[in-house]
C-alpha cells in the first residue's frame, strides 16, 4: 500500500478527533454554566462524530501494515490528538458527574422542604391545631343528614 490512504485517514482521524474535542469544550463550559439543557442539542453531533472516529480507528487497526507507512511525524500528531481526546473525556465525565451531584442534591433539598411544608400546623384529623404530616393524615367518615 501507498503511504498516501493511510496518510489520508490518519488525518482524517487527527481531524475528527479535533472536532471531538471542540465539542467536549463545549458542553464543559455549557456544564460548568449550569446548562444542562444544551447538551441535548450537541448529542446528535457528538455521536455522529464517535461514530465517525471509531469507523476511521477500526479501519485503521483492520491493517497494521497500513499504518507502519504512515510518516512518522503525523504517527506524532495522532498520539498527541489522542491525548488530548482522553484529557478531553476526563474533564466531560468530571463536568458531568458534577451536574449530576447538583441534581441529586436539589432533588433531595425539594423532598425535604415538601415534607417539612407538610408538616405544618394546620386543621388535623381531630379537628385541632395539631401538626398534620401527610403520611400520618387520616380521613374521617363524614355524613350529612338529607332530613334536615
Amino acid at each position: 500500500m501507498s503511504k498516501r490512504p493511510a496518510s489520508g485517514l490518519v488525518s482524517e482521524i487527527v481531524l475528527v478527533t479535533g472536532q471531538l474535542i471542540a465539542l467536549m469544550e463545549q458542553e464543559v463550559r455549557h456544564l460548568r454554566e449550569g446548562d444542562v439543557q444544551s447538551l441535548a442539542k450537541t448529542r446528535p453531533e457528538k455521536g455522529r462524530l464517535m461514530r465517525g472516529y471509531e469507523a476511521k480507528l477500526h479501519a485503521l487497526k483492520a491493517s497494521p501494515t497500513l499504518y507502519a507507512t504512515v510518516e512518522p511525524a503525523l504517527k506524532v500528531h495522532l498520539e498527541t490528538a489522542t491525548r488530548n481526546l482522553q484529557s478531553a473525556i476526563e474533564q466531560n465525565v468530571t463536568q458531568l458527574r458534577a451536574a449530576a451531584e447538583a441534581n441529586r442534591r436539589l432533588a433531595d433539598a425539594l423532598a425535604k422542604s415538601a415534607v417539612q411544608t407538610a408538616a405544618k400546623p394546620g386543621y388535623g384529623p381531630r379537628r385541632s391545631m395539631t401538626p398534620v404530616i401527610a403520611s400520618r393524615a387520616i380521613s374521617e367518615p363524614l355524613s350529612i343528614s338529607r332530613a334536615l
